[in-house]
């Protein structure tokens, strides 16, 4: 799997390498009323709802810690709102209310409908794989990936 490394904590049974970083980033819609706003900051956000996907039953939510964490960075408590999915989370936001505190990969950050307000965060990306996997491929794949990347580290390494 290549995901955000904050999504693989407490799995022990997976080996884990960092292969790249990207910034976090808020997330609204150009219809929002701020949206127009030249100088946006997450504060300006503190009266809205931060949507992040419910947890999975008894689960961890690693989203909504993050967004909670980037939020008191800025001084304020975000309203966290559950959605079921991650096209409840985009279908709200263009209802033109809202945000949602993601990272850059994301693909709906590449999209008209949403403003994107780069933070001062950045979020690691890894590449995750069951530990006793004897598939030799996942190394050379992991090392062309961080040489990709050009991130820094031992080839074949894990933690």
């Amino acid at each position: 799997a290549i995901t955000l490394e904050i999504t693989l904590q407490h799995q022990p049974d997976l080996s884990i390498r960092n292969i790249t970083s990207a910034p976090t980033v808020m997330l609204i819609s150009t219809l929002h009323p701020l949206a127009g706003k030249e100088d946006l900051s997450l504060s300006d956000f503190r009266d809205d709802p931060f949507f992040v996907i419910s947890p999975t039953a008894g689960g961890d939510n690693p989203m909504e810690r993050l967004a909670i964490e980037v939020c008191e960075a800025a001084g304020f408590s975000p309203k966290i709102e559950h959605t079921p999915n991650s096209a409840s989370v985009l279908m709200r936001l263009q209802g033109g209310l809202g945000a949602q505190i993601t990272c850059a990969w994301t693909g709906a950050c590449k999209l008209p409908l949403y403003r994107v307000v780069t933070l001062e965060q950045t979020l690691n990306i890894s590449a995750a794989w069951v530990e006793n996997n004897s598939n030799p491929a996942k190394l050379v794949f992991v090392d062309e990936l961080c040489s990709h990347y050009r991130l820094a580290g031992e080839p074949g390494t894990t933690h």
